[in-house]
């Protein structure tokens, strides 16, 4: 179906009139395409509408594809806003133009240089911009995997293409058989060796005076047997298995735990003692499961602080019994907004209303 033909049934509100909730589900159900596709080509019916007469006849033609149609309709929208709209036709006929030879993405980075061309002096801020675009969010599919999706710069990804290139090349086998890992995997491994050299370097900077460190609770029969599981210090489940794995490269800190898996002591001479101010993210306090003491509250332990139960500055001492780990936030609600800390029977920390408060426990 033509972007017109979507234009024209939109305006007559044919969508409607099936019972369609909107335009977008109407051409999903119509054509058996995918939300994001029948979205795309909804926002380019009602592009064409004004000023991309050109596009939609191109598109009509078969001149270009969709996915051509949208990078040129794009492109043309994200011009500088000094563009006139002598400015604006001219680079939608160059890029209709260059579409004989170009796919989407090409003709979308032809656009960095017509904005060049344009507003030279914008280069520069434009880019600046694009630095405050950038975020790294990571979603857990409770599969065994997780998904990283990573917006960054030209510039910034240029770099890191260049840290993976020489690691994600294939490797064949010892007995020449060829790399069986897909590229995709391949640059996944080069990004994971990346990481696992700065952390075996240890050259990362420092947090709370500590080097980074993987902090998993795992009981001593787990790793013995490689049966069960262990709990990273953020939540995930790794086999007892991958837990011996990780334990083969690296400094082990043993904590003792008792039956209410409440750490009792340091194992081992290479464990450092807690330092006197008592802000550390330190192996032991984060292996109890102190670091959610505040219901609801998420934070993963290295983003916490190490709060003494019985205040520092009141001699209070800083050891396994008097620590419980709490984010930024509630570590001010304890501190000003009338929230109190206690050692229950089972040596984990408990929250409670002072003395007064009108506060409920949660």
């Amino acid at each position: 179906m033509s972007v017109q033909a979507v234009s024209a049934a939109a305006e007559r509100s044919v969508p409607d009139s099936t019972g369609a909730t909107s335009t977008r589900a109407w051409l999903t159900q119509l054509l058996h395409i995918t939300p994001r596709a029948a979205k795309e080509r909804v926002r380019l019916a009602a592009g064409f509408k004004d000023g991309y007469s050109e596009i939609g006849a191109a598109l009509g033609e078969a001149r270009i594809n969709y996915a051509q149609a949208s990078a040129i309709h794009a492109t043309v929208e994200a011009l500088p806003k000094i563009a006139t709209t002598e400015q604006k036709d001219a680079a939608q006929a160059y890029l209709l133009e260059h579409a004989s030879h170009l796919h989407g993405d090409d003709l979308r980075k032809l656009g960095k240089v017509i904005d060049a061309m344009i507003d030279p002096d914008g280069v520069e801020p434009r880019e600046e911009g694009a630095k405050g675009r950038r975020g790294l969010n990571i979603r857990n599919h409770h599969d065994g995997t997780q998904t990283i999706a990573w917006r960054e710069t030209d510039e910034n990804i240029a770099l890191v293409k260049a840290a993976m290139s020489a690691l994600s090349v294939p490797v064949p086998a010892v007995d020449g058989a060829r790399d069986a890992r897909v590229p995709g995997l391949r640059r996944a491994d080069a990004m994971m060796e990346i990481v696992a050299q700065a952390l075996r370097k240890g050259r990362l900077p420092r947090a709370r005076g500590e080097r980074p460190h993987l902090v998993i609770t795992a009981s001593i029969d787990a790793l013995r047997t490689g049966q069960g599981f262990g709990v990273t210090g953020s939540g995930e489940s790794l086999s007892a298995q991958a837990v011996r794995r990780l334990a083969c490269d690296a400094e082990v800190f043993g904590v003792v735990m008792d039956r209410w898996r409440a750490p009792r002591r340091w194992a081992g001479a290479s464990a450092p003692s807690p330092p006197p101010n008592g802000s550390r993210s330190a192996p032991a306090t984060s292996a109890a499961p102190v670091k959610f003491l505040w219901p609801g509250c998420t934070r993963p332990s290295e983003f916490c602080v190490a709060h003494h139960l019985r205040p520092w500055l009141d001699l209070g001492p800083t050891d396994l019994d008097n620590l419980a780990l709490l984010c930024a936030h509630h570590h001010d609600a304890v501190h000003h907004k009338g929230w109190d800390i206690f050692l229950g029977e089972d040596r984990h920390p408990r929250l409670r209303p002072q003395p007064g408060s009108t506060r409920s426990a949660p």
